[in-house]
């Protein structure tokens, strides 16, 4: 009856970019500790939906220590201890992934997760969210994303799972619900995930489910999609719906059709997403945003973002305001050379200053530059427009690919630092993360000021 329960909240979808952690110390089947920390995430930026599901921002943790820093603080309570999450395999994760961003060892610890030992004995409840169980358990509790509250209610199931199953601790839970407990090691950064016997449910979902092959063996319990239900909405850019609905099958969850009290992700469509950012709403859309508002934890992502989760260690280049803040220093600060002869520049569609203009400088300057009208959408309405369409896609994935510098407008940089991604850094990461890696070129993303800064410089002074 000794543990500790752990949560963290995370800043983007990076699993490293933890931005708070909650700890509840049980000792003798009682809290006798709870710890609550903001740390300054890694990578060091916020997107708008998690912003919108814990509440902290930006300047919350302008102050707050790296978790680097905290680590020391953090692992008398990790090292050789019997550790509870709810979800674990989304808090390990994190864990794993910010100890890893800084070359730093795992600690020695054995894990174990709520929900899924809540799946085991407690039958008959609607779904297995944090406070829909402790709400069955009559246990009170408020503040949810909140990571101590959340720790403290990780905790409390615990403790009422091993009173309902009759034993003594958790080693006996784990024996009882026929689960495996999970590990973590310090030799060679190894882990094990913590999981049981749960077969994927609601296959008949699938108009064409024959269609799918479902490989229990293969499931991913680290995955945020493992055992959970997902729905798309809007036309996909990355994915057909038949390779989307595989992923997901191969990962361990369910694709269903609409969105019920029983969804725990809506997928928007890139192009959707946009539409989302600029306060236009579909009917699945409607619905989600009711859901949420009711309590249920219901997360809506972009294609995007969705894209970069599942392929944690294959995503290239991501476009953040750090990355554009150091680019255009540098950029800016290079008075003395001339940065854009023999370079290939993409100017976004927002510039304030007139697009002629700055070809004409970039080209007095030696440079190459791309239309902006590769990124119009167009409405296929016949024949010669779709092959007008599709011809405009090689353009613009050519044009892409092709690209030294992008020019991101001061509009859309002041939309990233609110979490929203527009169209053309969306479009760059997701062409750049398809790409092969020999021919993915080192693309250098600046702001529209920088750029006009370093222009003005090499106009005034000298060519």
């Amino acid at each position: 009856m000794n543990f500790v329960s752990i949560d963290f909240e995370t800043a983007n979808f990076k699993r490293s970019s933890v931005c708070s952690v909650g700890l509840a110390v049980v000792e003798n089947g009682k809290i006798v500790e709870t710890i609550h920390k903001l740390i300054k995430p890694n990578p060091n930026y916020f997107e708008s939906i998690n912003k919108r599901i814990h509440g902290i921002t930006e300047d919350d943790v302008k102050k707050a220590p790296t978790f680097k820093e905290l680590y020391p603080e953090l692992l008398p309570y990790l090292e050789n201890k019997e550790i509870v999450a709810h979800n674990a395999s989304f808090d390990i994760s994190a864990l794993r992934n910010v100890i890893e961003s800084y070359n730093l060892n795992f600690p020695n610890l054995n894990y174990y997760c709520s929900m899924i030992l809540s799946k085991k004995l407690l039958n008959d409840v609607p779904n297995y969210q944090l406070p829909t169980i402790l709400s069955y358990l009559d246990i009170n509790f408020h503040n949810h994303h909140n990571a101590e509250a959340d720790a403290i209610g990780s905790a409390m199931i615990i403790l009422k799972l091993i009173e309902k199953a009759g034993v003594r601790y958790l080693g006996e839970l784990v024996e009882a619900t026929d689960t495996y407990n999970g590990e973590l090691r310090s030799y060679n950064n190894s882990y094990r995930p913590f999981y049981g016997s749960t077969s994927i449910r609601d296959t008949s979902t699938y108009k064409k489910k024959d269609l799918y092959e479902i490989d229990e063996s293969k499931f991913d319990y680290e995955s945020p999609f493992f055992d959970k239900k997902i729905v798309f909405t809007g036309g996909l850019q990355n994915f057909t719906r038949e390779d989307v609905t595989q992923l997901i099958l191969n990962i361990g969850g369910n694709v269903i059709g609409t969105v019920s009290k029983k969804t725990d992700y809506l997928i928007l469509g890139n192009v959707e997403f946009g539409k989302y950012n600029d306060g236009k709403k579909s009917t699945k859309l409607k619905k989600a945003e009711d859901l949420i508002e009711e309590g249920y934890k219901l997360e809506i992502i972009s294609e995007n973002d969705f894209y970069n989760m599942v392929h944690l260690e294959t995503t290239l280049t991501e476009i953040t305001v750090d990355l554009i803040e150091i680019h255009s220093k540098e950029f800016s600060s290079s008075d003395r050379l001339n940065f854009l002869s023999g370079k290939t520049i993409f100017f976004d569609n927002d510039l304030s200053e007139d697009t002629l203009k700055n070809k004409y400088c970039v080209g007095l300057l030696a440079g190459r530059t791309y239309n902006k009208e590769y990124f119009k959408v167009k409405n296929t309405e016949s024949l010669e427009e779709t092959q007008r369409n599709s011809l405009n896609e090689v353009n613009k994935k050519s044009s892409v690919m092709e690209s030294d510098v992008l020019i991101i407008s001061d509009s859309s940089f002041e939309n990233l630092k609110r979490g929203i991604k527009k169209e053309i850094i969306v479009t760059f990461e997701q062409i750049k993360n398809n790409s092969n890696p020999e021919e993915n070129k080192k693309c250098l993303f600046i702001t529209e000021s920088a750029f006009n800064q370093y222009i003005d410089y090499r106009m005034n002074v000298r060519v």
